[in-house]
């Protein structure tokens, strides 16, 4: 199963438009294998899309407890 959000991922879109066999690898490893485990996956279904910080990578887990403290306040 895929992430739902593997085709409009604004992380995909903005930051790795010029680096395609970069971001080829990080959708098979997150997008397609491990979605739960993407952080920026775990903010969006906590707060929704509009609050996954643009520039969180998917592997960036150990910010997401930092985010979710600030999001939480």
């Amino acid at each position: 199963m895929a992430c739902e959000n593997i085709n409009n991922c604004q992380f995909f879109i903005d930051i790795m438009d010029n680096m395609p066999k970069s971001a080829d690898y990080i959708k098979n490893r997150y997008c397609l294998m491990h979605y739960e485990a993407c952080a920026r996956y775990r903010i969006y279904k906590e707060f929704g899309k509009e609050r996954v910080p643009l520039r969180l990578f998917p592997f960036d887990a150990d910010r997401v407890s930092r985010i979710v403290k600030r999001l939480t306040r």
